[in-house]
């Protein structure tokens, strides 16, 4: 697999997601507004949580030993027993709670819920048996069917009447067209398991559903915690859930470039684990931040100037309530994206023991926060608490990586970027003391002209030109390369 090629394949299929994501969230907030977005995120968290006991931490046992290259068929097929089995043992409270289930999320969509359940464990799983046949930019063009389909079938019965269900329904459907995508793709076939194949794929996955645990809980425990607040009435508004949520995506767009990376590195770098190749892995490792960490930099300086802004022009006046929840948010990226690498880089290792340490103290600091700051500061104590845990969870992840590998950081590479960032600021700043933002118009102009400012900046300093080509230069045809190079 060639990284740099899977990487930039990943990262361009992420521009796509993310950008068919955060068009649909604009064009959902503005026509439906906040508080049927206040149905729709808590839905989609249940979604996730519902899915840790049945995912079980497969999908990554099922990529790192399909990835080794013995018995994959075998795997496979184990895979599949667990998953079906674990699916039918969780659908039952689901079906028998569903009164419940509706109360909470606040419309009654518990049946549709279960049906999602299916597709949500169906779709990830075939993706997992991708990644372990070291085709991830095959399954980041797949994963890019889900963001469209919800724009596209979303917007559709938008338009012709329908409410929040829109969006729930084209959720669904998204997740139908991943599965058979995905499937249709995969070129292993499953195979009878004996005892040791899900004895195997147990040692690995139990260790991993911890992880599995810490990434949605992460991701979700703040937005589950706030319905619980609104469920219960302790004085945060279902409007407060959407806007909240729709901060957090817009702080996800930062983290494009850190997921494409950590998503190739960790099937290669379980080979390369397997094959001792240290030496390699440290090298790519020491390059590894520099792409993800240049762009965060910039956006938080970005976002402290312009958070209100961008959410009441992108969303609507009900969504400023967030904005310093969304400067929190961009924030904890820096962090993110350092968590991001060590942690997959020590499951690649085949030591999810000690990302399970590290997952366990950040779901702890995340739970106890987020109850203790949600109930004092509501959405913004969410952010904060939030925050905390990804820093916990960060050093200690760092910790252990350093006990195996040495990683020299790119210090200078860096610095450059803080720089870059600073002068984008200053610039940025005097612009909106001149002219002020007043449209959307008038945001757009602002972030583009601070972008550019930022990357010619950035690209004064000749070892990121050089790290920048790096990464392009596999998808340049070798014609062009040979007629400017010779």
């Amino acid at each position: 697999m060639n990284l740099a090629r899977a990487s930039v394949k990943i990262f361009l299929a992420k521009v796509v997601t993310s950008l068919a994501s955060f068009v649909a969230t604009v064009v959902f907030s503005q026509v439906l507004g906040a508080d049927p977005l206040g149905v729709y995120y808590p839905f989609v968290a249940l979604l996730g949580i519902l899915s840790l006991p049945i995912d079980f931490g497969l999908s990554r046992a099922v990529a790192k030993r399909i990835s080794e290259g013995k018995e994959r068929s075998q795997f496979f097929g184990a895979g599949i027993l667990m998953r079906f089995l674990l699916l039918a043992l969780f659908s039952v409270p689901v079906y028998l709670y569903q009164d419940l289930i509706a109360n909470y999320i606040g419309a009654n969509v518990a049946g549709i819920l279960l049906i999602a359940l299916w597709l949500e464990i169906g779709s990830s799983f075939s993706i997992a048996i991708l990644n372990g046949e070291l085709r991830v930019g095959e399954t980041a063009l797949i994963r890019m069917i889900q963001p469209l389909t919800w724009l596209t079938v979303g917007y559709t019965l938008l338009s012709v009447g329908y409410g929040v269900e829109a969006i729930i329904y084209s959720h669904i459907l998204g997740r139908i067209a991943v599965f058979v995508a995905a499937t249709w793709k995969i070129s292993i076939y499953p195979a009878v398991p004996h005892w040791e194949h899900l004895r195997s794929l147990f040692d690995f996955s139990k260790f991993t559903f911890v992880n599995s645990i810490g990434g949605i809980i992460y991701s979700w425990m703040d937005v589950l915690i706030i319905t619980m607040f609104v469920s219960l009435e302790l004085g945060v508004a279902r409007a407060e859930i959407g806007a909240y949520e729709n901060a957090w995506r817009v702080s996800l767009l930062v983290t494009f470039v850190s997921r494409s990376i950590t998503q190739v590195l960790f099937p290669q770098i379980s080979k390369w684990h397997t094959e001792n190749k240290k030496d390699k892995i440290e090298q790519v490792l020491s390059e590894a931040f520099v792409p993800a960490l240049v762009v965060v930099t910039p956006a938080l300086v970005g976002v402290v100037l312009l958070s209100d802004e961008i959410l009441i022009y992108l969303f609507g006046n009900e969504f400023a309530v967030a904005a310093p929840a969304l400067i929190i948010l961009v924030g904890l990226r820096f962090f993110e994206v350092i968590d991001g690498v060590y942690g997959r880089v020590l499951d690649a290792f085949d030591r999810p023991d000690l990302t399970m340490i590290a997952t366990i103290f950040a779901v702890t600091t995340n739970l106890i926060l987020n109850i203790s700051l949600i109930y004092a500061l509501g959405i913004t104590g969410a952010a904060i608490g939030t925050a905390a845990a990804v820093l916990v969870g960060t050093v200690i992840n760092v910790y252990y990586m350093t006990n195996f590998i040495t990683i020299n950081i790119p210090v200078n590479k860096l610095i450059w970027s803080v720089i870059s960032s600073v002068i984008m600021g200053i610039a940025l700043r005097l612009t909106l003391i001149e002219f002020g933002v007043r449209s959307l118009i008038d945001l757009l102009l602002s972030v583009t002209l601070g972008a550019v400012l930022y990357i010619v900046v950035l690209l004064v300093y000749r070892p990121i030109r050089e790290s920048m080509w790096e990464l392009a230069e596999p998808l340049v045809p070798e014609n062009i390369i040979s007629k400017y190079t010779n």
